[in-house]
């Protein structure tokens, strides 16, 4: 035991998230469990690396890597989506919509704008980026020392809550107001200001 963890320990950090980024699927997923067990060590360099990478594998997997490590209990759940965020967290600011904003960082980590074609606009309505990106806004608020591990779980619950809500209000006919839990992404607003336009 005591051979294992001086092994672990003597592989730099750095090292380990290039290889996170390796052709070979043994390699990479080597990294990643050593990357794992150096926790919460790591963490500085992971965060660093999942924004400034080159690599979009390794952004990635460092991203996914600190994603596991703060919402460990919630490995195997299925995230709701970003825009079932209460009002009251999405508007904390009341400057920033931090839905879109935690939106927009997953969407251009996967999609980077240098290599969208120009004018391309944003699909705000995908359910795998929607949920990844409710992953991205916890895990962030974790590392920042915002909310703690039970707080973030309370916060997937009441995203779970606000969808059943949502629903039942529709089946029932009840109305939602703006001060309540649920804004659309702005896709649709985009739509109509181009179609201005092109009057």
């Amino acid at each position: 035991m005591v051979y294992i963890l001086a092994l672990i320990l003597s592989v730099a950090t750095p090292q380990l998230i290039q290889q996170t980024g390796s052709d070979k699927f043994v390699e990479r997923q080597t990294a990643i469990d050593l990357l794992k067990e150096k926790m919460p060590d790591c963490i500085p360099d992971l965060r660093k690396q999942a924004i400034e990478n080159k690599d979009k594998q390794i952004r990635e997997n460092c991203r996914l890597i600190l994603e596991d490590y703060c919402l460990f209990k919630l490995k195997d759940k299925a995230f709701p989506s970003i825009w079932w965020l209460s009002n009251r967290m999405r508007f904390a600011d009341d400057l920033n919509d931090l839905s879109l904003k935690c939106y927009e960082e997953v969407f251009n980590a996967k999609y980077p704008p240098q290599l969208c074609s120009p004018g391309a606009v944003k699909y705000y309505y995908h359910p795998v980026l929607a949920s990844k990106a409710t992953r991205h806004y916890l895990a962030d608020r974790i590392l920042n020392e915002e909310i703690t591990k039970e707080e973030a779980y309370k916060v997937v619950e009441e995203m779970e809550r606000n969808i059943l809500n949502y629903h039942h209000g529709a089946l029932v006919g009840k109305r939602l107001t703006s001060g309540m839990y649920y804004y659309p992404p702005p896709t649709p607003l985009r739509k109509k200001e181009k179609k201005k336009k092109k009057k």
